[in-house]
């Protein structure tokens, strides 16, 4: 009798200061749900056209006078991350973007958050968050990768 009443007390307290979701968020409190921002990431994306040889153009944000054109494919899975890029008729200088072939991974991916992904432990203490950031960006179904490599579409 003592635990059934114990369980009823427990309930009723939790029911009063409210539970928090699944998601980290509480609705009775307002307190904001927590998003798993490597879960955003998992799978393939491609730029349009990937599959059938197809590339876009990509200018640089600040000096419309450089462009390439652009085909690309990034892979995330829980711990890893790989991509494959081709690039043409370049016009960029000194930004690194040569034309070429590159295939990079599967490396390991040591975390993600709202803004970058990490693609190297620091050295010194191990923190995932201080290694190597590579900023992107999802605005509606398109990811950026530097946030001037895109739009890639999920595959």
């Amino acid at each position: 009798m003592k635990k059934l009443i114990l369980l009823a007390i427990i309930a009723a307290a939790l029911v009063l200061t409210g539970c928090p979701s699944p998601a980290g968020g509480n609705p009775n409190n307002n307190t904001p749900a927590q998003v798993d921002y490597l879960a955003r990431l998992i799978g393939t994306w491609q730029t349009e056209g990937y599959d059938s040889g197809g590339f876009i153009t990509i200018t640089h944000p600040t000096d419309p006078s450089q462009h390439c054109k652009f085909k690309g494919q990034w892979v995330f899975t829980a711990t890893t991350y790989a991509f494959s890029i081709e690039i043409k008729e370049t016009t960029f200088s000194g930004t690194g973007m040569p034309n070429g072939i590159s295939n990079i991974g599967p490396k390991t991916l040591y975390g993600v958050d709202a803004e970058k992904y990490y693609t190297e432990e620091k050295q010194n203490n191990g923190t995932p968050h201080d290694g190597a950031p590579v900023p992107y960006k999802i605005s509606g179904t398109a990811l950026y990768v530097f946030t001037a490599v895109g739009p890639l579409y999920r595959k």
